[in-house]
């Protein structure tokens, strides 16, 4: 399958620094990686300020619907888009996209968080603790209606890999909808051989999108991260749930968000994004 690339320097779903400049250092970096990605411009919108609960959101809504048209368009001419973030709330916006097109679409969120979260459970009022409740029809009408109205995936077609900070609330949220979430500590209990057999057994599904966030990586390995978490996966473990991933499922699209070079040591972090990147972009089966 033919890949496309998008990059979405969003920070605002994080509402931290550095994760905008994320795609613009790897193009710089790595041209041959990322020279051809599509820019999906972050258009500042009018915000109301009082509304603590879902910071900037009618920017970040905006960016998504972007993004969600220009990953759907790519989608119908066979494509499997690539996005490059950015924070994690852009991917309300790519899954969205490929969801359109896919009545049945699969989704793993590898990342320390859940990010189910809503406007009435977030504690930070942060986007990017929300887009996989938002895709799920959660929350926030207008969040939930991004692109088209109405959930996008099914519940039982999510699994979270990876999970090592929860809140209170948000697990309510999770037990109460019965998602899918694997902690890191179950990992290391069971050895990441047996996990992904739990998740193929689990995850009847064709078509799968993979949204990876660099914070499932231990921060000895990916310190360049905006909200790191003590332990989590090696770049060993992960480029082998990867392969597992596109041996046993058709991938129809990539999330790779969160790479914050402000906070990289040695360019760790920005050297297995690329690498990563490059697994994607070159895996044959």
């Amino acid at each position: 399958m033919k890949n496309k690339m998008f990059a979405v320097p969003m920070n605002l779903g994080a509402n931290k620094a550095g994760i905008d400049f994320g795609p613009e250092v790897l193009e710089e970096k790595f041209p041959e990686v990322f020279g051809n990605m599509e820019l999906i411009e972050v258009e500042k919108k009018r915000e109301d300020f009082n509304e603590q609960s879902l910071k900037y959101k009618n920017t970040i809504l905006h960016t998504c619907e972007k993004l969600a048209k220009a990953v759907n368009k790519a989608v119908k001419e066979g494509y499997r888009p690539i996005t490059i973030g950015g924070d994690h709330s852009i991917a309300l916006g790519s899954i969205s996209g490929v969801a359109k097109e896919k009545d049945n679409l699969g989704v793993i969120w590898i990342d320390a968080h859940g990010d189910m979260n809503t406007d009435e459970s977030t504690e930070s009022g942060h986007i990017h603790g929300m887009p996989l409740a938002s895709l799920q029809g959660l929350g926030d009408k207008d969040l939930a209606n991004c692109f088209f109205q109405g959930s996008k995936i099914k519940n039982e077609n999510v699994v979270i890999l990876g999970a090592r900070d929860i809140d209170e609330k948000e697990l309510e949220i999770i037990e109460k909808y019965g998602i899918k979430m694997i902690n890191y500590t179950e990992v290391l209990e069971k050895g990441i051989d047996q996990i992904l057999g739990e998740i193929k057994d689990y995850l009847k599904v064709e078509e799968l999108h993979i949204s990876f966030d660099v914070d499932s990586i231990d921060p000895e390995f990916a310190p360049g991260v905006s909200t790191p978490v003590r332990s989590g996966f090696s770049p060993k473990e992960m480029f082998e749930t990867f392969t597992f991933l596109f041996d046993n499922y058709k991938i129809s699209s990539v999330d790779i968000v969160e790479y914050n070079p402000v906070n990289d040591k040695s360019e760790k972090t920005m050297n297995f994004v690329n690498e990563l990147t490059e697994f994607v972009l070159n895996f044959k089966k």
